[in-house]
């Protein structure tokens, strides 16, 4: 988002085994387990949609619009603060 002045902490893991690829989901899931303090509240931000067992903490972006728009910021902050 122009404007936007954040830094990137962390990344997730990859888990592209071979040609088989690892669902976007189960990287974060991974992730998260892997943190040593479990974050209570979290945005994910992907322009993927399969991100069903996560999807209470999912913001869709769109890859080949905006990106990330004022409407997913909105989004996150309700998801946040809920």
């Amino acid at each position: 988002m122009r404007g936007a002045d954040f830094e990137i902490k962390d990344k997730t893991p990859s888990m592209i085994r071979g040609f088989v690829c690892v669902p976007r989901y189960k990287e974060i899931q991974t992730y998260l387990e892997d943190c040593e303090e479990k974050p209570t509240h979290f945005v994910i931000f992907d322009d993927i949609e399969n991100m069903e067992p996560l999807k209470d903490h999912f913001v869709l972006t769109d890859y080949y619009g905006e990106g990330l728009t004022q409407n997913c910021v909105s989004k996150a902050k309700f998801i946040l603060t809920a």
